[in-house]
């Protein structure tokens, strides 16, 4: 579900990011994917894929953003 990995790509960078809006997140992504399942647009699996597949995305957009805030050691 695309839904499903967005929501939880944001809650991910969040959380990676040491922020404390990764809760109200997770909340609000919890919801979205209950939503697919009850809604009937999605398999569980698909919702199981887009919150695994958010969690990669969340997690590399975290690194790759510390990588690039990084500030370089003065000689």
């Amino acid at each position: 579900s695309g839904h499903t990995a967005a929501a939880f790509a944001v809650v991910f960078a969040l959380w990676f990011s040491g922020s404390p809006l990764w809760r109200p997140a997770l909340a609000l992504a919890a919801v979205t994917a209950f939503s697919r399942l009850y809604l009937y647009v999605h398999w569980p699996t698909d919702v199981l894929g887009g919150v695994l597949l958010g969690a990669a995305v969340g997690w590399a957009g975290a690194k790759l953003t510390k990588a690039l805030l990084k500030k370089p050691k003065e000689p």
